[in-house]
């Protein structure tokens, strides 16, 4: 059930945070660039979802469900491989 509500929770972040639409460089606002590398979201949420994997806690199937979407709605960007800032 946790992994239900970890999906329904990364659905609403995504609605919130960038909408319907899905175009490139259209939330520039959010860009995280560390290194002189532009971070997607999904490059983000599978960083987080390794580290929960390897802890192991009671969030571990909450954060899977978030990511998960997190990961499969940032690699429907046309730009989703562009790293560079």
């Amino acid at each position: 059930m946790k992994f239900f509500y970890g999906i329904i929770s990364g659905i609403i972040y995504i609605l919130y945070f960038f909408g319907t639409n899905i175009e490139s460089n259209s939330h520039s606002e959010y860009h995280i660039n560390i290194f002189n590398i532009h971070w997607h979201h999904w490059m983000i949420g599978i960083l987080i979802l390794l580290l929960f994997e390897l802890l192991k806690n009671d969030y571990t199937e909450f954060i899977r469900g978030f990511c998960i979407i997190l990961i499969i709605h940032g690699l429907y960007y046309e730009d989703c491989f562009d790293f560079l800032v």
